[in-house]
């Protein structure tokens, strides 16, 4: 969090025990509670397709705040696989191709067989350690390309 630009905005959602928590909603990052960030505990289903839907939700509101400018992306860290039913592919693909949305993934002691590993889609990272996991945070906001966008699409949502 130290490395972020100030002038970002930044939320922490974690999934656990196949809920999806907002531990930090969607702000500026000179306001965010680090300390909020050792509470996070490892454990139980790995609902990806839920959580991407739900950040992209939240980032095309924000999206929509700032008139479709700036850059936009979503890292996830994850130490599992996707649950039974919450195959992240098909949300993936239509985040990517609507939006101006970058997804970057890190897996965590799980290797690069993921389902967020689409070469030419999103960046993914493997990590079999904490100091590969802050190399690849590092390496997130090093890549992050610099553009700026006129528009930002709502996510279309299903009946």
């Amino acid at each position: 969090v130290d490395s972020v630009p100030q002038d970002a905005n930044i939320g922490v959602s974690v999934f656990h025990n196949n809920k999806i928590i907002e531990m930090i909603p969607l702000q500026r990052e000179g306001r965010i509670d680090t300390a909020k960030l050792s509470q996070i505990v490892p454990g139980g289903a790995t609902p990806l397709r839920s959580a991407i839907e739900s950040a992209y939700a939240k980032m095309a509101v924000q999206g929509g705040r700032q008139l479709g400018y700036g850059e936009y992306h979503l890292v996830v860290i994850t130490d599992g696989l996707a649950t039974e039913g919450e195959d992240p592919t098909a949300a993936v693909r239509r985040m990517l191709s609507e939006s101006p949305v970058n997804l970057y993934t890190i897996g965590f002691c799980i290797g690069s067989d993921h389902s967020l590993n689409q070469p030419g889609f999103s960046t993914y990272r493997a990590a079999d350690n904490l100091d590969a996991l802050k190399q690849g945070l590092s390496e997130v906001l090093a890549e992050a390309p610099s553009f700026t966008l006129d528009s930002f699409q709502e996510p279309v949502t299903k009946p």
